[in-house]
């Protein structure tokens, strides 16, 4: 396994120095991204200040495996099949169901990063239950008997619009 390393370049020199997301030791200059909150790190030049970096290109690569490490990843060790005595198991679901420890979704929750993921094409939130209303009668049903205030801007009224055309209705709702 090889470890990349950099050269960085500095303004009023011609020396260049090692760069890296990670540097160990003393006299590191450190360079943050304030987009991405990641810091990328050179060794200080020994007669320019920090703030003279301009930029940086790609060095050789390392070796940074010991020869015990290097011998494990050898071709003639690691595609070798194993041989195995163990039976054949059937992994069971469990007995009850219900492992889903989020609880219900409700304001003021905290907000992880990332708050959630879209599974077959819907939204899995890390930190409640949230339920999805892919028919009609679901959207009724949530909604029958409550009153909705909706505040926002044009995303807002695009969803009101949406709610419109989805739920079938007898009566006139105001816009």
């Amino acid at each position: 396994m090889e470890q990349v390393c950099f050269f960085g370049y500095f303004d009023g020199t011609n020396e260049t120095m090692e760069c890296n997301v990670e540097l160990a030791g003393s006299d590191i200059c450190e360079y943050p991204d304030p987009q991405t909150g990641e810091s990328w790190f050179c060794k200080k030049p020994k007669q320019i200040p920090c703030n003279a970096y301009k930029g940086h290109s790609s060095g050789p690569t390392r070796n940074v495996l010991t020869p015990e490490e290097a011998s494990l990843l050898d071709t003639s060790v690691k595609e070798k099949p194993i041989s195995s005595k163990v039976e054949a198991f059937m992994v069971l679901p469990p007995k009850n169901n219900n492992t889903d420890y989020r609880g219900i979704c409700s304001s003021g929750l905290p907000i992880p990063e990332p708050s959630g993921f879209y599974y077959q094409d819907l939204w899995q939130s890390r930190v409640c239950r949230n339920r999805a209303f892919p028919t009609p009668p679901d959207v009724t049903d949530c909604l029958s008997g409550k009153v909705i205030y909706m505040f926002g801007d044009s995303t807002t009224h695009q969803w009101w619009d949406f709610l419109l055309s989805f739920i079938p209705r007898n009566e006139n709702l105001g816009d």
